[in-house]
């Protein structure tokens, strides 16, 4: 139990780090009302786990501690549904209603590419 614990930590250590570097690098890059940068990290996690998931899928060996740190930690750290979900509010608040529609839009069916995207790349790629 305490390694799966330790996988999940490690890569949600890594995630974390990761998405702050994400939203830092295009914060200076990207300005506006639109949160780019949480939009660029859900669809980024989302072609990730469409990746990983059909390698796991094909049956990886020893796949249990390796999903644990890559899914459940590093892409648990890595996606920002909670911010997401505080900027839809915010956004709301300010009656920014053409935003909200287009966050939401854009998040659903950019991510919802984004993994089958990733799965079919994967497909490709370890086929």
């Amino acid at each position: 139990m305490f390694t799966r614990i330790l996988c999940v930590a490690a890569g949600g250590a890594l995630g974390s780090v990761s998405r702050y570097l994400v939203v830092v690098g295009m914060s200076r890059h990207v300005a506006g009302a639109f949160p780019w940068w949480t939009l660029a990290v859900n669809a980024a996690g989302s072609f990730l786990i469409g990746f990983v998931a059909r390698i796991f899928y094909q049956g990886f060996p020893g796949h249990e501690f390796y999903w644990l740190f890559a899914v459940v930690g590093f892409l648990g750290g890595f996606t920002t549904f909670s911010a997401f979900s505080y900027e839809l509010l915010l956004m709301l608040q300010k009656q920014q209603y053409a935003l909200f529609a287009l966050n939401v839009s854009l998040h659903a069916a950019g991510c919802l590419a984004a993994v089958i995207a990733g799965y079919h790349v994967s497909k490709i790629i370890f086929s």
